[in-house]
């Protein structure tokens, strides 16, 4: 999406916020003006954003913490070992986060990233509106 960010961010962020949501669209146009303010330690990829807020305007999403998007991982065999998730602030994207659920298959945001060419969206709901998040294709490693 940007030259800024991360290739695995960037490319995740695409995948999931492809939506015609008018969420999601709110979201794509922060991305120009989004950096990473940190990383997770762990190695999950987990990012922390940075935003210049005078550049870009909210989504409406109303105040707090929510997570504007999802996206399940699942690998080749169909196991579902975590997720990825566009949680904003305020309306503006605050980090993506990347959760495992496994013990056995290593999810990070660099398989994500792999995976995001193969993103299936569900039904172009937003994932407050809709039961089955999109869902990215991951390798076993």
């Amino acid at each position: 999406m940007t030259e800024c960010l991360p290739a695995d961010v960037a490319d995740v962020l695409a995948a999931v916020l492809c939506t015609d949501n008018p969420v999601h669209a709110t979201l794509r146009r922060q991305v120009p003006h989004l950096s990473v303010r940190g990383r997770c330690t762990c190695g999950c990829g987990t990012a922390y954003f940075e935003l210049d807020t005078s550049k870009a305007e909210p989504a409406p999403t109303g105040p707090g913490t929510i997570v504007a998007a999802e996206a399940q991982l699942v690998t080749e065999a169909g196991e579902c070992p975590g997720e990825v998730l566009v949680c904003t602030q305020g309306g503006y994207l605050s980090w993506l986060e990347v959760c495992s659920w496994s013990g056995d298959v290593e999810v990070t945001l660099a398989a994500a990233s792999l995976a995001a060419d193969t993103l299936l969206i569900s039904d172009g709901q937003s994932s407050a509106a809709s039961a089955a998040p999109p869902t990215l294709r991951v390798q076993v490693q």
